[in-house]
């Protein structure tokens, strides 16, 4: 896997190339060169946390699935971060631009509010926060600016709350209680 390192002004990425889907691909034309059931993507590991951790093998792959699910639910429910204001939506009755509260957005915040219940009984108090910052808002552990040993501890909070969310959500068996790939 060849990478390429980009530095420009404060954006900072690397780039991998990574087998994907073809999303192109048609089960009509199967078995056709120009139809192949895989293609190359590039994907920037420095994009968030849960990249880089899965790129380290710090996670495995159903750890990083459990946290790109809990990820979707949290940008579901509005923490993608700031948006631009649409000045084009017609407001109506003095309602809020963009129609209300979707049932999906509440229903994302109902399972995210199962996930906190389930994490503080499950993993502890703290588990649901640090896998907040982690994996929905992109932060590094090291940008919580905890001490060494508290950065560590959440390193292994993150593993165990993504382990206990993926048998929670059936994503699949886990046999051992390893906290990650590399486990010894």
């Amino acid at each position: 896997m060849a990478s390429l390192d980009l530095d420009i002004g404060t954006l900072k990425s690397r780039l991998v190339e990574v087998e994907v889907d073809n999303p192109l691909y048609s089960r009509a034309h199967d078995g056709k060169s120009a139809n192949p059931r895989k293609t190359t993507a590039r994907l920037n590991v420095l994009e968030s946390a849960i990249v880089s951790m899965h790129n380290k093998g710090k996670i495995d792959d159903v750890q990083y699935e459990a946290a790109g699910r809990f990820r979707a639910l949290g940008e579901t429910c509005g923490a993608a971060g700031a948006r631009a204001i649409d000045y084009s939506q017609v407001r109506v009755d003095g309602a809020r631009s963009g129609g209300g509260t979707s049932d999906r957005r509440i229903n994302a915040q109902q399972q995210l509010e199962d996930c906190h219940k389930f994490l503080d009984r499950a993993v502890g108090p703290d588990a649901f926060k640090i896998l907040w910052e982690v994996a929905v808002k992109g932060n590094a552990l090291s940008e919580l600016r905890l001490p060494r040993r508290a950065t560590d501890k959440a390193g292994i909070l993150v593993q165990v709350s993504l382990n206990k969310l993926a048998e929670h959500w059936c994503l699949a068996p886990r046999t051992n209680h390893e906290h990650s790939r590399h486990a010894a």
